[in-house]
Parts: C-alpha cells; sequence; structure tokens
C-alpha cells in the first residue's frame, strides 16, 4: 500500500501552525483576569486574528536567521580588535561620540527588551505575543552587540566604564532615560505605539543611519559592524510599529482620539531625544556624512509625510509639533552644542569650538541661519579662548 504523502506546508501555513495554532483561550481564569491591562487603556479589539506579524517567523528561522549575523558580526569586531583598530579612527574627537552612544542609546535598547517582554504577556491575542517576543529578543541583542562592540574601546580610553551609572545621574540622560521610563510604565497599547511609532520609526532611521555611516567615514568598524547588523532587525521593528497603529485604527472608530493623543505625544518625547543626534552629526563626528537638517529633510519630512499620508485614511493627522520640528532643523543642533560647550565640566565627554574649517562646513549646510546666528557666537568664543 503506497503511503500517502502530505502536502509540504508553506511558510505562511507553517508560522500559523507552530505560532498562533498553539494559542489557547482560557477557560480556568477569566479572560480578563489573565489580560488584565487590555482595557486599561480605553482601547477596543474586536477581532486579534486582523493583526498581520511582520516578523512572520518561528522560532527555530529566527535563531538561525541571528546566529548567522551573529558569526559574520563577532569576524569584523574580533578582526577591529586584534589590528587595533581603535587607532585608526580619524581624530581623537570621535571618542566622544561613542560616550554619548553607549550612555544615552544603549540603555535604551535594553528597557525596550523589558518592555516587549511585559507588553508580550500582557497581549491577548496571539499574534501581536509572538511579533513582542521576537523584538524583545532583537533589542537585548542590540544592547549587547552595542556594549560588546564599544568595550574595545574601554580597554584604552577612560569613560566608558561607567555607562549604566551615569545614564540614571548625567543631567542631559534624564531626557531619553524619561523617554523609556514612562514607556514602559504606560499600558500596553501606548507602549507599543511610543516605541514602534517614537522611538523606531522616528529616532531609529535618524540615529543609526547617519550615525553607523558616520562610524564607518571615521573608520570605526566596530561600531559600524553592530550598527548594520541592527539595521535588518530595525526594518521589521519599524514594520510592527505601523502595523500596531493601523491594526488598533481599523479594529473601532472609538480608538482613533487615543491613538492620535499617543501620536501627539510620543512624536514630542522622541524628536527631544534626537536632539543629541543632531549635535553629534553636525558637531561632533570629525568627518561628516551630511548635516542634521539633511537628515531631518530626508529620513522625517519624506518618510514622515508618506506615513502620515497613509494613516490619513483612518483620520489620523499630523502630530501636533511637526511644524515646530521642521522649523528648528536650522537651529537644533547648534543651540544643543551651545548648550554642551558652556557646561562641558558636567558632561562626561569632551567639547570644543568648532574650527574655521568646521564653521565653513557647517556654514555651506545651513546658508540661512549660520553665519547670521551661530558663527559670530563660535568666533566670541574662539576670541575668549585665546585671551585665556
Amino acid at each position: 500500500m503506497d503511503m500517502k504523502v502530505n502536502k509540504k506546508l508553506g511558510l505562511k501555513d507553517r508560522y500559523n501552525l507552530m505560532t498562533r495554532d498553539l494559542a489557547w483561550t482560557p477557560t480556568y481564569q477569566a479572560v480578563k483576569d489573565v489580560y488584565p491591562f487590555m482595557e486599561y487603556e480605553g482601547i477596543k479589539i474586536h477581532d486579534w486574528d486582523k493583526f498581520e506579524d511582520p516578523f512572520r517567523m518561528t522560532m527555530d528561522a529566527y535563531w538561525k536567521y541571528q546566529a548567522e549575523k551573529e558569526r559574520k558580526l563577532y569576524a569584523i569586531m574580533d578582526a577591529f580588535t586584534q589590528n587595533n583598530g581603535h587607532l585608526g579612527v580619524t581624530d581623537a574627537r570621535y571618542i566622544n561620540t561613542l560616550k554619548l552612544f553607549l550612555t544615552g542609546v544603549s540603555p535604551l535598547e535594553y528597557m525596550a527588551h523589558r518592555g516587549f517582554a511585559h507588553v508580550g504577556r500582557q497581549m491577548a491575542g496571539a499574534g501581536p505575543r509572538v511579533a513582542c517576543l521576537m523584538q524583545s529578543l532583537d533589542e537585548i541583542r542590540h544592547a549587547q552587540t552595542q556594549i560588546h562592540s564599544l568595550s574595545n574601546y574601554n580597554k584604552h580610553y577612560n569613560g566608558f566604564q561607567n555607562w549604566r551609572h551615569q545614564h540614571d545621574r548625567v543631567w542631559y540622560l534624564s531626557v531619553p532615560k524619561s523617554f523609556f521610563d514612562d514607556a514602559v510604565s504606560s499600558g500596553p497599547f501606548e507602549f507599543m505605539i511610543a516605541i514602534g511609532f517614537a522611538f523606531e520609526y522616528v529616532l531609529t532611521n535618524l540615529l543609526f543611519v547617519p550615525f553607523i555611516s558616520g562610524a564607518a567615514y571615521n573608520g570605526d568598524m566596530g561600531a559600524m559592524a553592530f550598527g548594520f547588523s541592527a539595521q535588518s532587525d530595525e526594518s521589521r521593528h519599524m514594520t510592527l510599529g505601523l502595523e500596531i497603529i493601523k491594526f488598533i485604527l481599523e479594529q473601532d472608530p472609538d480608538n482613533l482620539p487615543i491613538v492620535q493623543a499617543w501620536l501627539d505625544k510620543w512624536f514630542w518625547r522622541g524628536y527631544r531625544v534626537l536632539t543629541l543626534v543632531a549635535m553629534m552629526m553636525d558637531y561632533m563626528l570629525p568627518k561628516r556624512v551630511m548635516s542634521w537638517k539633511e537628515a531631518w529633510e530626508i529620513y522625517a519630512e519624506e518618510n514622515g509625510g508618506a506615513l502620515f499620508a497613509d494613516l490619513a485614511r483612518y483620520g489620523i493627522k499630523t502630530p501636533a509639533g511637526w511644524e515646530q520640528a521642521c522649523k528648528d532643523k536650522e537651529h537644533l543642533s547648534h543651540q544643543a552644542w551651545n548648550v554642551f560647550y558652556n557646561y562641558g565640566a558636567a558632561a562626561p565627554f569632551h567639547t570644543w569650538a568648532p574650527s574655521e574649517q568646521d564653521m565653513d562646513w557647517l556654514s555651506a549646510k545651513y546658508p540661512d541661519t549660520f553665519d547670521k546666528y551661530y558663527r559670530p557666537l563660535w568666533e566670541h568664543y574662539r576670541k575668549e579662548q585665546a585671551e585665556g
């Protein structure tokens, strides 16, 4: 008798069998007791199966995929370390950029891991639970690879050893710290929008693309490697943020004003964190890839504008503060670096007045504002510095 051969499962069917089909509705306790936060924020969900998971991976596929990236990443990091790559960066000033990144960004990755682990437990739908599990694992991997990559600099330079201590105490780090402290203490749906939209969609492109490109441009192959290793993860994270927004809006019209208020709130919170990125791009990188103004126009105005146009069919409006943020692109980095230059003694990295060559570059990138408002300021500081 011939054996009946079952048809081979497609990727979508296999994914459903290995994820959503393993879920069940509890009967030994009321659903609202098992998932107590589902009604906490007033969000109404009628059909969890409508959620489309952007990861669409089973756990075995996930580990194989990430393990391959780990092998490539650590091969580059080992080569960089063994060949004294820290001596090949363009200028000693570049090291300050890494200190800012390690104290201001890496702890946020770990907080994102904790947040998604918590939210994954609280979501009643199997699809979002699996997506949160995958992103939680991604985020702790990002924190670990960043710390491992930058640990090589700790062998040779001061200021890298107590980054976690600084994150809880240094004045300007209260901005990124409070962002995540408030996000993880909010409800699960608000957390998903705060991180998926404000952190992943607004902040990630403006942080990782210019910073990692800047690392490569300044000879730091270690930082470049962990950045590019994380980029494929970040694209999924951005998609998850957009998917959860659309899913919530499609479930019930009463969700719209709640989501709009969250977008208004978390756009502005995320934008304030970007102040550190703006001054890093324009003032801290010895060799610059692009100006903050150019990055904002590409990754915020073009990409963000397309996003809000897409969400307009659901009734979503451009977040409050968007127009102000677009105006600020001419001034943000200069004013931030001015603050840090004046309070350099209270910052865990060095600050300096830009050279004549630096100011010429800034003048070319900001023709309408730099020479009018900020060149006289820096020339005044340089004059005072020369006079002791």
